[in-house]
């Protein structure tokens, strides 16, 4: 039998043969069953359920049925399913010893058990291997973190092909999910599948979390959406290549698997060592935004850096500005102009270090170019600071040319195969930055240009996916995240006020296992702001809008060609950490002037945006994005609303406003900069949206407010203020 604490946090003994085990936090409830020496299941996650639950009777309830030509008993996923048992989905680990050992059959040893945790303990006395299942419900907010370690006990190593972080059994009712891919440019589109029992896999071998797989789920009961429905949300906080499984069993029960996609002989448990796998977070909740809520809460309160807690500044990058134009002059009338509408940090982005002329060579050479900075960066940082600004730079720490300094010193450095071709992605090859050398080399380089220019920032980019990942024999894929995540802990302990944002050629590297370093996510290359729109609703599923980079762009956007007024770029660029990405010098003093009016909305907002409840606008016409942004306290809230197209009628549809006080009166108005571009297109705007209206928070939220006719790309940002 287990050995059991005592004390009120103890199981309950359920009957004879089964043992019952629960937490309670943040509204949520988490029940595990072990029935008749079998391993524990997860038969309940959701909200709270009454105290007074009966644990023998829930034992019951959900007990299997034996069915015919199956094994003579039913085997239920468990928390760690086992092909041994002659469960036939899949099982949570697959590994041996040279071949042998290839079974597992893992009993439960003992259970400890604090207030807000479970650690079950697994152990295969045959083969020599223990197992901790680690399981905590947040007290506060009822997210769920769940990972594995794994212990080889014997004298032989362990070859390791597949390790879920967790393997989690989903009510029946649950048969839809909605997962997340896309490609460059065009990150995290929604797709959404009926559960049966065919499996939908998730995979990424590209050596990040990746713009084409993205390691987490939303699922839930027929038909959820955004306000119904019983619906969770799962994700793994990782960087590298994953595997995401989520299949009905033959018994007809959903169950989903997270865990690290591991190369060929890439994972080696030595004998005596642990293995510990990423965290997988779920959330549940009423529909979706319940349950990003709580994951929004968790994040700013567990994970997040505390800098983030700060007004976050509004950024100019000068990227798609000049791209490779380092003039001084250029940069310095950048920076003035930047300084007039409002920008508060300056970031120097590719192409300032040595024999970076263009893409193709210098990458790894991180010292500043003589030939185009004889005085250093020096004039650049001095002449943003006098203007008031911040300063960062852009880094692309675990790449490099091959036509570079330190690939010609040091050609074992590049992650390969020996005797195979790795194939150039941008012009560029990986380094192997799980070797000390290499990560000494990029800490002193990085560290030695901050501590020279006083950075306040670094933009982390990483350019392109990894292809033979090897130490020239060996595939070291996973251990590439961590070692980046090393080297950035390391700099924020010598630069403790360092910022440090994530980019991975927009948005491949969006996961939490980055949020513990990195409070900024560039959400993407693609500064279109129809495209970024629905990016940055699908993106809050999983991340608070104030850790996205979201920047005001061209007028014609450099990615797809389109057409956007000022206005519309500036309102979607609102929905995240604002800031500029367009060649402010070329803007009219009227254009400018418009910039500086959302410029300054955001600096009057942001504080309370930072903490804000993210709510979908649910309702309106195809053709039709919606977001808002409700003050914790209820006081204020954003929304915006974006015309991605043309609409079937006229009018653009009622606009219900949820997440407000239903008993508060709130007034509500269009803050737009303007409200020409409307004109043409509407002989009388609806009275409203001139003079603003007052309504009780439970009006708006359920009739709303008429939508004025609008364009395609047209967007319109609303203000509600409750009154007295």
């Amino acid at each position: 039998m287990p050995t059991l604490p005592s004390g009120p946090n103890a199981p309950v003994n359920a009957s004879a043969d089964s043992l019952f085990w629960r937490l309670d936090g943040g509204g949520c409830s988490l029940v595990l069953v072990a029935q008749s020496g079998a391993l524990p299941r997860l038969v309940y996650f959701g909200e709270s359920l009454p105290k007074d639950v009966d644990a023998a009777s829930l034992a019951s309830a959900v007990s299997l049925p034996l069915a015919h030509a199956s094994v003579d008993n039913p085997v239920p996923a468990s928390v760690f399913p086992m092909l041994s048992t002659g469960h036939g989905g899949p099982p949570a680990m697959r590994g041996h010893r040279g071949g042998t050992s290839f079974g597992h059959r893992f009993d439960l040893d003992a259970v400890e058990q604090s207030a807000q945790s479970l650690a079950l303990r697994l152990r295969d006395a045959v083969i020599g291997l223990r197992v901790v299942l680690n399981v905590s419900l947040d007290a506060s907010t009822g997210v769920c973190a769940w990972h594995t370690t794994l212990h080889n006990h014997a004298d032989t190593p362990l070859q390791i092909d597949w390790l879920a972080s967790a393997s989690i059994e989903l009510p029946v009712p649950f048969c839809e999910a909605e997962h997340f891919g896309g490609r460059w440019g065009q990150e995290l589109q929604c797709r959404r599948t009926s559960l049966d029992n065919s499996p939908l896999l998730l995979e990424s071998w590209r050596g990040r979390t990746g713009h084409q797989s993205y390691p987490g789920l939303v699922v839930g009961e027929a038909g959820f959406d955004s306000h119904g429905g019983q619906t969770l949300i799962a994700h793994m906080a990782w960087s590298g290549n994953h595997r995401v499984h989520l299949q009905r069993d033959d018994n007809g029960v959903p169950v989903m698997q997270f865990g690290v996609g591991y190369h060929p002989g890439e994972c080696e448990l030595a004998a005596s060592a642990l293995l510990e796998t990423p965290v997988v977070y779920l959330a549940v909740g009423t529909g979706r935004d319940q349950a990003r809520q709580r994951l929004h809460r968790y994040a700013r309160c567990e994970l997040l850096p505390a800098w983030t807690r700060e007004p976050r500044a509004v950024h100019c990058n000068s990227w798609e500005a000049l791209y490779f134009n380092h003039d001084l002059g250029a940069l310095k009338t950048l920076i003035d102009a930047a300084a007039e509408a409002g920008a508060e940090r300056f970031v120097l982005d590719d192409g300032w270090f040595h024999g970076r002329r263009n893409d193709s060579a210098g990458l790894g050479d991180w010292g500043v170019d003589p030939t185009v900075y004889p005085d250093g960066l020096h004039p650049v940082v001095d002449y943003a600071r006098q203007r008031g600004l911040q300063f960062g730079l852009w880094f692309e720490p675990e790449m490099v040319n091959p036509d570079s300094d330190v690939m010609r010193l040091h050609p074992e450095w590049c992650l390969r195969l020996d005797g195979v071709e790795t194939p150039l992605a941008r012009q560029q090859l990986a380094l192997d930055v799980s070797r000390s050398d290499v990560q000494a080399y990029l800490i002193e380089s990085i560290a030695s240009l901050v501590e020279t220019y006083q950075i306040d920032y670094i933009k982390w980019d990483m350019n392109r996916d990894l292809v033979l990942p090897g130490d020239g024999q060996f595939a070291v894929a996973a251990q590439q995240p961590d070692a980046v995540r090393l080297m950035m802990q390391q700099l924020l302990a010598r630069f403790p006020t360092l910022e440090i944002e994530s980019c991975a050629s927009g948005g491949g590297r969006l996961d939490w296992g980055m949020l513990g370093e990195c409070g900024r996510v560039w959400l993407s290359d693609n500064l279109d702001p129809i495209d970024r729109m629905r990016m940055q609703c699908a993106a809050t599923t999983f991340l608070p809008s104030e850790v996205l980079g979201s920047h005001v762009g061209h007028a014609r956007a450099h990615l797809t060609g389109r057409r956007t007024t000022l206005s519309t770029r500036a309102i979607v660029a609102l929905g995240g950490q604002f800031g500029f990405e367009t060649d402010l010098r070329g803007l009219a003093a009227t254009e400018l002037a418009e910039l500086g009016h959302y410029t300054s909305l955001y600096k009057t907002h942001r504080q309370w945006l930072a903490e804000a409840v993210h709510w979908s606008v649910v309702g309106l016409p195809a053709g039709m994005l919606a977001e808002g942004r409700v003050a914790v306290d209820g006081s204020q809230a954003l929304y915006s609303v974006l015309a991605t197209s043309a609409t079937a009628d006229a009018p653009a549809g009622v606009m219900r406003l949820a997440g407000l006080a239903n008993d508060a009166r709130y007034t509500v108005e269009v803050i737009n900069a303007s409200l020409d571009e409307l004109a043409p297109y509407n002989r009388a705007l609806p009275r409203w949206c001139l003079d603003g209206v007052t309504l009780n928070g439970s009006v708006l939220a359920m009739r709303g407010v008429q939508l004025p006719i609008m364009p395609a790309h047209c967007a319109l940002l609303l203000h509600c203020k409750r009154v007295s």
